[in-house]
């Protein structure tokens, strides 16, 4: 390993001699190593990612998006701390080595947060969260690359469910009956985004698309946000999924995603991710995306517990079980969470009125 890194950083154009290497702890997606070199007695750390060619199945088109964000993120904001990847002598942001493709950007100093967090670092995160999109708000989303076709295109989420559960390639149908029926009462309220957005009603914007709070860096004490990562699938989307995606990751206090005992909507970090995300984006907000935001989390758990079911009933392709029936396991977290939304819809809606501008 230590000679397939040397000759990414070559290719980078990047010197120095490779002191350490490891790899965190919390990747799922791509294969990432921290990598520190010294080079004329300082040393320097790297960050140099394998893109996982499965799930991205375009990693120039990746890239190009993410070189568009950072440079429009740049230009409005000089100051502020943004991922720099580096360039090949042709200017490329990958190359290729050991049959995988690379890329490398400069390690960050920082901290992040896992598991439920405070109200505290949910408002900042709602801050850091608003901020970015409020600053990509003016990027026109025709420039960019749609990296997951359909990623949160609810109406087809649905019709996959629908489908895996006609298929039933492996006779799990039978067992899911209640599930399916408890996701179908909630189908017409969670394809109300999509819908509207497909007629035309909610605008299609610059978003993230991953907004847990794990993909925002923290100064060292863990108080102030420094940067937004993970940019891999910023792509046009619904400001909307941004916001109810963060709810749907922050506000479940449940322990864990397999556990049934706590899916319920915590309203403390709801009340905190919204003021710090509505202070950010509150003035650029359309009158149909005000009156709709509270649907998000909502869509945004409904989505995600379909997307587990459909996984299960086609016997987990996309998401990697640890142990039998664990998709189902998911499907059922997030489906008690999403009727919990449901249920206190008028408290989520109160709450945003509260910090809209």
């Amino acid at each position: 390993m230590h000679a397939l890194l040397s000759s990414i950083l070559s290719a980078f154009s990047i010197p120095g001699e490779i002191l350490t290497y490891d790899t965190p702890s919390d990747g799922n997606i791509n294969k990432t190593y921290r990598v520190s070199l010294r080079h004329n007695g300082e040393v320097r750390r790297y960050v140099v990612q394998g893109i996982n060619q499965y799930v991205f199945p375009r990693p120039d088109h990746v890239m190009e998006n993410i070189r568009l964000v950072t440079a429009h993120l740049r230009k409005k904001e000089p100051e502020r701390t943004v991922l720099h990847f580096y360039e090949t002598a042709d200017g490329a942001l990958l190359t290729a080595a050991g049959g995988e493709v690379w890329r490398v950007c400069d390690l960050i100093p920082s901290v992040t947060h896992s598991g439920r967090p405070s109200p505290m670092a949910a408002e900042q995160a709602g801050t850091a969260f608003g901020h970015f999109g409020m600053l990509l708000s003016d990027l026109d989303p025709k420039g960019l690359h749609e990296i997951i076709p359909g990623f949160h295109d609810t109406v087809s989420r649905y019709q996959a469910l629908h489908h895996a559960a006609a298929a039933d390639p492996l006779g799990r149908a039978a067992e899911v009956q209640e599930e399916l029926q408890r996701l179908l009462a909630l189908e017409e309220v969670a394809c109300t985004l999509t819908r509207l957005q497909q007629q035309g009603a909610l605008p299609l914007r610059v978003t993230h698309n991953d907004t847990k709070i794990s993909n925002i860096l923290f100064d060292p004490t863990g108080e102030h946000p420094v940067a937004v990562i993970d940019l891999d699938t910023v792509m046009p989307g619904l400001l909307a999924h941004d916001y109810g995606d963060a709810i749907r990751s922050a506000a479940n206090q449940s322990a864990a995603e397999d556990d049934l005992r706590g899916a319920r909507m915590d309203e403390r970090i709801l009340e905190a991710f919204t003021a710090g995300f509505l202070r950010e984006t509150g003035t650029v907000l359309s009158a149909m995306e005000r009156e709709t935001l509270y649907l998000a989390p909502i869509v945004m758990t409904a989505e995600t517990a379909v997307r587990f079911l459909s996984d299960y009933l086609m016997g987990d392709p996309y998401f990697r079980p640890r142990y039998p029936g664990h998709n189902l396991q998911r499907a059922r977290m997030q489906m008690r969470l999403a009727e919990d939304l449901f249920a206190r819809r008028a408290e989520i809606a109160a709450i945003i009125r509260k910090y809209l501008p």
